[in-house]
């Protein structure tokens, strides 16, 4: 199984267009913490067959990838995660490249799902985890600091994949760029 450690490889996000099928990164994120791998579910044979042992033999019968993701909230990028675990985005132009975001939950089982691509310098290619989906989201926004998000993910098994790391300048989000506000009622 392949384990992925340290601050030189690079995450990226991508919409598959259809479920499953690796799609390259549309962003690549700067990360602040990053764990993925595969993961395996086994069936324990647990019958006796004449001897002392606990388990006779044991399948796998799954195999997945679990991680989470760190990062600084920025303009454009995180706005594929919200639509990620929400499952709906309206966007509407509000001046030329500027667009006026809606996310609403999505009331079926089938939320866009993504691909978590990996580049990693020591390797001649990169690895794909197909139909990620976002388990939970967890935002934070603290005076003197970065906004930021940590996700937990779950995937397919990895495949190979020409990875690119290609970032692209976003806007990040500190406190004083945004407010919060209680109503009484939903109007």
């Amino acid at each position: 199984m392949t384990k992925l450690i340290g601050r030189k490889f690079n995450v990226g996000i991508g919409k598959e267009s259809t479920r499953g099928t690796a799609v390259a990164a549309d962003y690549w994120l700067p990360k602040m913490d990053f764990s993925h791998g595969d993961k395996i579910s086994e069936v324990v044979h647990e019958s006796s067959i004449g001897t002392i042992h606990d388990a006779e033999n044991s399948h796998i019968v799954e195999k997945f990838s679990e991680g989470k993701l760190k990062g600084r909230i920025a303009d454009t990028s995180f706005g594929l995660i919200l639509e990620a675990v929400f499952g709906g985005d309206v966007a509407t132009l509000v001046a030329t490249g500027v667009y006026d975001h809606v996310f609403s939950v999505l009331e079926s089982a089938q939320h866009p799902s993504l691909t978590v691509d990996i580049s990693e310098p020591n390797a001649s290619t990169g690895i794909r985890y197909a139909l990620s989906m976002i388990d939970s989201l967890e935002v934070t926004f603290e005076i003197k600091a970065y906004g930021q998000y940590e996700i937990s993910f779950r995937g397919n098994k990895n495949v190979a994949g020409a990875n690119t790391a290609s970032f692209t300048v976003e806007n990040i989000f500190l406190p004083q760029h945004g407010s919060v506000k209680f109503a009484t009622n939903l109007a």
